[in-house]
């Protein structure tokens, strides 16, 4: 699975969680779920596993995607040192303000 994967998987366990067995006709009011308790925790855990794998996919997929920006803009990648200085730059301005 990817990330995408996940983050579908854990939007439909925890809709399948919350999903009413019986609701009141007039007001709506959910009077029981369909799944049992200790199923719907387990779903809602399983969601947030999910959900975790998800968003650790799109961290890992980071540099990817900034190459993928820069190319789309016509640049290259700043390099390794060009990326410290300048913020190292940002650092010291921000402390040259702030004093």
């Amino acid at each position: 699975m990817n990330g995408i994967d996940h983050y579908k998987r854990a939007e439909k366990l925890l809709a399948d969680a919350h999903e009413p067995g019986i609701t009141q006709p007039v007001t709506g009011e959910v009077l029981s779920y369909k799944h049992g308790h200790d199923e719907r925790a387990h779903m809602i855990r399983s969601a947030h596993v999910h959900a975790l794998l998800a968003n650790t996919a799109a961290l890992a997929d980071t540099p990817r995607f900034q190459e993928d920006l820069y190319a789309g803009n016509g640049e290259e990648p700043p390099v390794r040192e060009a990326r410290k200085r300048r913020a190292a730059d940002k650092s010291r301005d921000a402390a040259e303000d702030y004093l």
